[in-house]
């Protein structure tokens, strides 16, 4: 994690840890992240839900005035169509099936405008015919946006396909780092992590 975040300048001390800093300091470090079951406002409209993020950006608001006069409104249908699902900005969050849950929780990290997302398994809960389809958007838009990720994944297929440096994790300790190749053919890792 330190490489990663050395890498796209962030400015976090060696022995301070994510998890002790504050959401806002987080979020103004260029942090976001995605949940592995999307955490959204499901009785809220998937446009709601992005006005709220975008309303967040400038930090707790006191009173919020109606979400549709927001300024941030333009960016916000922006970063739907740009993950795929602007079309259904005006239904609730509740009518949509997983995948596109996931890529309106990835729309609504990236409205924080981060320079790091932290994703915890992408796919989880996607019908297997979708994984590829979502990982191709997400690894499509933040290439686009100029977004570093780092995701957990247990789908070897997608840390295959769409991982540039894979760190496993095992026993409380980094067992192994490389590229998917290098990593995926260690027979300790092989044996242990994925049970070949």
């Amino acid at each position: 994690m330190d490489e990663v975040i050395s890498e796209i300048g962030l400015e976090v001390k060696r022995d301070s840890m994510v998890k002790g800093l504050s959401r806002g300091m987080k979020q103004r470090l260029g942090i976001a992240r995605a949940f592995q079951i999307p955490q959204l406002f499901l009785d809220q409209t998937v446009m709601e839900n992005m006005l709220i993020a975008a309303v967040s950006l400038n930090g707790r608001p006191s009173g919020v005035k109606a979400l549709s006069s927001l300024p941030q409104m333009p960016e916000m249908e922006r970063l739907l169509d740009l993950v795929g699902v602007g079309e259904f900005a005006g239904r609730k969050a509740r009518e949509l099936p997983e995948g596109q849950r996931k890529l309106v929780d990835i729309a609504l990290a990236l409205a924080l405008k981060p320079r790091l997302l932290l994703m915890d398994e992408p796919t989880s809960g996607v019908a297997s015919s979708e994984k590829f389809g979502i990982m191709d958007i997400l690894t499509r838009v933040l290439a686009r946006e100029k977004v570093t990720s780092v995701f957990v994944e247990h789908d070897m297929d997608v840390v295959e396909r769409y991982a540039n440096r894979v760190a496993v994790w095992s026993m409380g300790k980094i067992q192994k780092v490389g590229t998917p190749a290098q990593v995926l053919a260690d027979p300790k890792v092989r044996e242990h992590v994925i049970g070949i």
